[in-house]
């Protein structure tokens, strides 16, 4: 009974020895395109291959951090944010870093976005004529204006 529990054990902590963690370091800043000051409280998208995925806020300083840990070595790593005025994402690939390694990824967006008292959403919906489990939706809601 005594040689089947230490063999278990050497079997399971030979298995932790073989999945050793990997880790990449993810670390850049947000900052504004108008003033250059960093953008606060701003998500920032980090994925690597389809191991690891996370959204990290910026701090008061637009500064951001995140430390990816996988079983193996990221071939690829993807980080992004979003630009508040274009609605499109700004983003960053790096290829194959090396295990333990500091990937800087660094974003200037703009934060003049659109006036949110102006800008009014609305719509109606009414059952398809011709199938009763498909709903319509018709966008009724009225157009903002850019901050100038």
């Amino acid at each position: 009974m005594k040689k089947k529990l230490l063999l278990t054990w050497i079997i399971l902590l030979g298995l932790m020895i073989t999945q050793a963690q990997v880790f990449t370091i993810v670390t850049g800043t947000v900052t504004d395109e108008a003033t250059g000051e960093g953008v606060p409280g701003h998500e920032v998208y980090i994925e690597a291959d389809s191991l690891y995925f996370s959204a990290v806020l910026t701090n008061e300083s637009g500064f951001y951090t995140d430390t990816i840990v996988t079983n193996q070595v990221a071939q690829m790593v993807y980080i992004a944010t979003l630009d508040l005025c274009t609605f499109q994402y700004q983003d960053t690939v790096v290829f194959s870093p090396p295990q333990g390694a500091v990937v800087v990824a660094d974003f200037e967006i703009c934060t003049d976005s659109i006036v949110g008292s102006d800008c009014q959403a609305a719509f109606y919906s009414f059952p398809d004529s011709l199938n009763a489990y498909l709903i319509q939706f018709v966008d009724q809601s009225t157009p903002a204006e850019a901050i100038d």
